[in-house]
Order: C-alpha cells, then structure tokens, then sequence
C-alpha cells in the first residue's frame, strides 16, 4: 500500500481546520484513510 508523508500544519492549514488527534483519526477512517502513529 503505498504511504504518504504530510507535514500536520500544512495539511491543517489546507483543510481550513484544526482537529484533536481524536478528531482527525476519526476524519481519515471516513474516508477509508490509515493513519499511522508515528
């Protein structure tokens, strides 16, 4: 599966939001999205 690296404020900053970790794991399981715990 290929994987992908996204700099958190750069992703948040294009999506308008800021989300708890909480919130932005369950976001990524919406849309079928695995999100590794690095």
């Amino acid at each position: 599966m290929p994987t992908i690296g996204v700099k958190r404020s750069l992703l948040f900053n294009a999506l308008g939001q800021e989300f708890t970790d909480e919130e932005f794991d369950q976001l990524c399981f919406d849309y079928g999205i695995e999100l590794d715990k690095i």
